[in-house]
């Protein structure tokens, strides 16, 4: 008789190993194995991120969102969200200076005057912003654009 099991595999697991034992199979049974088995569970990256001077000394910061659930491109259409919600971590890395991590839940953000000159204050004279979009089960990779303060 014909059977399949299901395994539950946590976010985060570097490898699945599997040992499969038949009627007929060696005693050891047959050994098979899958790396980042969770992968393919992964948001997509953000793309084409932009960063704007917005005329009031903040930095507008925009990117697209992909989806694995639309594949299609279509003029005008927002692809699918394929997540239970949609939500982004931002990481902010000046050149000098402490990192710091923002949520937003849409795919733009401003990197405020405020906070531009109290980095510049600090010693910091560009920025690396990384954007991942925060999926149901784990973070897509990162996307990033650099700017001078």
């Amino acid at each position: 008789q014909d059977s399949m099991a299901f395994l539950d595999i946590q976010a985060g697991v570097a490898e699945v190993r599997v040992i499969a034992s038949g009627v007929g199979d060696p005693l050891a049974g047959v050994q098979a194995s899958l790396l980042a088995p969770t992968r393919a569970t992964r948001p997509l990256s953000p793309v084409h991120l932009s960063a704007t001077s917005n005329g009031q000394g903040g930095v507008d910061i925009r990117w697209v969102r992909r989806s694995r659930d639309g594949w299609h491109w279509l003029d005008n259409v927002d692809v699918p969200l394929g997540e239970e919600a949609e939500a982004y971590r931002l990481r902010f890395v000046p050149n000098v200076g402490a990192e710091r991590i923002e949520t937003v839940y849409r795919p733009e953000m401003t990197y405020s005057a405020a906070i531009r000159s109290a980095d510049i204050a600090g010693g910091a004279s560009s920025m690396t912003v990384f954007v991942a979009q925060i999926g149901t089960s784990a973070l897509s990779d990162e996307s990033s654009i650099s700017f001078s303060l």
